[in-house]
């Protein structure tokens, strides 16, 4: 079961896809220019997080995770069905193969249970607002 999970780990980190955005800056080529001695101090910095409100960072780092981590819990819930499948009846395999099922579903409840508590939270901060 280590083999297995350190697999899992060692593919997560290199095979999870990573995803850069980067804009073309708005308005005129891009740096400031120099004329005159003075700059141009026209341009704004653009915001790279695309949210206004820590709770709305929260809720959509959280939604991030998720998405990302979700084809993992697909993939362990299929090993686990594998698992039963290979015990083939023999006992200490199925204890494995329950025990395996278990902390999928308690890695799946976890991931449910962050993406709820960060919609109850962002709920709660707006409610302040």
């Amino acid at each position: 079961m280590k083999k297995v999970a350190t697999v899992l780990l060692a593919f997560s980190f290199i095979v999870a896809p990573v995803s850069v955005f980067a804009a073309a800056p708005t308005g005129g080529t891009g740096g400031g220019t120099m004329s005159g001695g003075s700059a141009n101090v026209d341009e704004k910095i653009h915001n790279p997080i695309n949210t206004d409100t820590f709770s709305a960072f929260v809720g959509q780092l959280i939604s991030t995770i998720i998405t990302v981590l979700f084809p993992f819990l697909v993939l362990a819930f299929i090993y686990v069905g594998f698992l039963f499948v290979q015990a083939q009846g023999n006992t200490t395999k199925l204890e494995e193969a329950r025990s395996a099922l278990t902390w999928t579903v308690v890695g799946a409840f976890i991931m449910m249970a962050a993406w709820g508590f960060s919609k109850v939270l962002e709920a709660t901060v707006r409610g302040f607002e």
